[in-house]
């Protein structure tokens, strides 16, 4: 695509920001800009007189870097400047905390008690056992819901399918009523109109203040529904479907979310306080060799 150009043959930083975020999620489209503008306004100078001192003094934290680096390379592509100065610059590693985030079988439970009956508590259980991202979940019509799965746009407007349990199911049939219009919304916000993000995400952040103290994000419950399925015993590749991640390697980062948990825990001499389930597994294998008397 070719950059609309201004004066002198440069693209204005309005019109490079505006077409840099074209095309992607509306939560995105705000959470980058309003990286790009804290950076510009930090910085006070035009994307054409920026130096890579520039990008490592004024970008902020690893998201706003990785944002900042995304637009002057994107601005250096389409013509705006004449080199990416963003190049030099690394994006601050991010630590991993996902098991931070991960809930227990039991604590999931008890956020979706905690929501209201009807619209919200269907809600909270849908990204839960369906693993669904909120804009997912609040973009289903009744189209979308069939015998046993749930049709979803996702990103990159890649669609999929998810099964979810027949309990599932009833409760979403639960709130159609005697509507017979495939195309209205699932999850109804004001005027009978689509349940907006912000608002899913109110719901689930008071199920989890009342149920556990704390507020919860509708991420945390699919987290939790990748987490506990793989402990459970789901193949990687079936998780990933669900879930809808392009790469298995994405998948793959919740198989390491239990820092309390580890290949030690499997050793039945370890310090010589080996699990009974462990050392019972052992004394089947034949092919474990015993120690030395």
């Amino acid at each position: 695509m070719e950059a609309p150009t201004g004066p002198g043959g440069a693209l204005a930083d309005a019109e490079t920001i505006d077409l840099w975020l074209t095309g992607r999620p509306d939560s995105t489209r705000r959470a980058y800009a309003a990286d790009v503008r804290e950076f510009l306004g930090r910085v006070g100078k035009p994307l054409a007189e920026l130096s890579p001192s520039d990008v490592i003094r004024a970008a902020s934290g690893p998201r706003g870097t990785a944002a900042v680096k995304s637009l002057i390379s994107f601005a250096s592509r389409v013509g705006a400047i004449e080199q990416d100065v963003s190049k030099v610059v690394r994006t601050p590693r991010v630590p991993r905390r996902l098991h931070e985030r991960i809930l227990t079988e039991d604590d999931v439970e008890q956020v979706i008690r905690e929501a209201a009956p009807g619209r919200n508590r269907a809600l909270v259980r849908l990204l839960y056992y369906g693993g669904l991202r909120v804009a997912e979940a609040v973009g289903l019509r009744w189209v979308d819901v069939g015998a046993g799965v749930v049709h979803v746009v996702g990103k990159g407007a890649r669609s999929r399918s998810v099964w979810v349990p027949p309990r599932v199911i009833d409760e979403l049939r639960a709130l159609r009523g005697r509507s017979d219009d495939g195309q209205a919304p699932v999850f109804k916000g004001r005027a009978g109109s689509h349940l907006t993000d912000r608002q899913a995400r109110r719901i689930v952040c008071d199920a989890g203040a009342e149920a556990l103290g704390r507020p919860i994000s509708p991420h945390v419950l699919r987290h939790s529904h990748a987490t506990h399925a793989l402990l459970r015993g789901a193949p990687i590749h079936v998780v990933q479907q669900t879930l809808g991640h392009a790469s298995v390697a994405t998948t793959g980062a919740y198989l390491h979310v239990r820092p309390q948990s580890g290949s030690a825990s499997y050793l039945s001499r370890a310090l010589g306080h080996g699990s009974a389930a462990s050392i019972a597994g052992n004394a089947g294998n034949a092919c474990i060799a015993r120690p030395p008397p």
